[in-house]
């Protein structure tokens, strides 16, 4: 069955697909789940996942659906499932692609397993199909993209500094905090997606999804931002705080997408790096004791489909779900036009040289 392909294209996905699907359906613990939601018509569910590899892999824009949500509304969904997945899916990778593209498939595969865990299997379902220990951690390690060249490394230090500035004048204030985080994580969705709606036609080339799913994750962190207000009751000073940093970080984000959109993706992507962990110090002081576990304002229940009785901690879980499904979008997106942009390079000096030798 090796194959080892050693390249990653829409046929070596629907390859992939159609492999792993094969083994789940043929297996006894996840293979009875998905054949009494999907029953004996798969192709349609094949070329959904299909879809949804390539954009997570491809960022071809091709899936428009949302994977939390649709696992959700799955009864009798246990957390013992994900590592048969996962074992599944890490197999099949091996056995199609080389090693190096092999763990590209799997590092992506075990953040949405880590995702789907912490966002899909509370509330909806019946406590028997639930597991009930505490989930303060996502991953298990804290996910850090290492800075592959100066300008990772500046948007790495100014994330850090940022931080910085977060923790001297919150401290523990985890609610105010979220106030502010979520004022400048709703800027670069959207100015990310309005200069790629300009650039696309100015162009005269395809987006490949990129403006829906920046827009999405502007509206995405707008929901945040609006829960967490009716959560922590900010102060006028705190909303003034808001205003200012919003137009700031606005006009700054704003110009250094015109300039480096790579390096403005990777800021993101530190960032969301900085608010999981913010979250996953949240959810440890509502663990402790230290910080009430409040009821869900109606705002969240509504957007999120929780349970009438949920709390505060499963709104921190799945803000902290949405927050690390923006960062690997964001790294993922630094990388395409670092690529892209490597690519171009042998492109761009045998012009020069050609220039130069006329």
């Amino acid at each position: 069955m090796t194959r080892t392909h050693n390249e990653i294209t829409e046929a070596n996905i629907e390859d992939l697909v159609h492999t792993f699907y094969a083994k789940v359906r043929a297996d006894d613990l996840i293979g009875p789940i998905f054949v009494e939601t999907i029953g004996d018509d798969w192709a349609p569910h094949l070329a959904t996942m299909v879809n949804f590899w390539s954009s997570v892999m491809l960022t071809s824009g091709a899936y428009k659906g949302n994977p939390m949500i649709k696992h959700r509304q799955l009864v009798g969904l246990k957390a013992e499932y994900f590592p048969r997945w996962l074992a599944l899916f890490e197999e099949t990778a091996g056995e199609l692609f080389v090693p190096e593209l092999a763990a590209s498939f799997v590092q992506k595969a075990r953040r949405i397993a880590e995702s789907l865990k912490a966002h899909a299997l509370p509330e909806t379902h019946s406590p028997e199909t639930l597991d009930m220990t505490p989930r303060t951690e996502i991953p298990s390690e804290p996910v850090h993209h290492i800075p592959a060249d100066l300008s990772d490394r500046i948007a790495c230090g100014f994330v850090k500094v940022l931080r910085f500035f977060a923790d001297a004048f919150f401290a523990k204030r985890y609610g105010h905090r979220a106030i502010v985080l979520e004022t400048v994580a709703a800027v670069p969705g959207m100015v990310g997606g309005m200069l790629q709606h300009l650039r696309a036609p100015r162009r005269m080339q395809d987006e490949r999804g990129w403006i829906k799913t920046l827009l999405d994750e502007a509206e995405n962190e707008r929901m945040h931002l609006m829960t967490f207000i009716e959560i922590a009751k900010p102060t006028t000073l705190e909303r003034l705080v808001v205003l200012i940093v919003q137009a700031g970080f606005f006009n700054a984000f704003f110009l250094l997408y015109l300039i480096a959109p790579k390096t403005a993706h990777r800021v993101v992507g530190y960032f969301e790096e900085e608010a999981v962990r913010s979250y996953t110090s949240y959810l440890a002081e509502i663990d402790g004791g230290r910080h009430e576990n409040v009821a869900a304002p109606q705002i969240a229940i509504d957007y999120w489909n929780m349970a009438p009785d949920a709390r505060l901690r499963e709104v921190v879980l799945a803000v902290r779900a949405d927050e690390a499904e923006h960062r690997d979008i964001n790294h993922g997106f630094a990388d395409t036009l670092a690529h892209e942009a490597t690519s171009l390079c042998p492109i761009k000096r045998n012009h020069q040289r050609r220039t130069a030798g006329a």
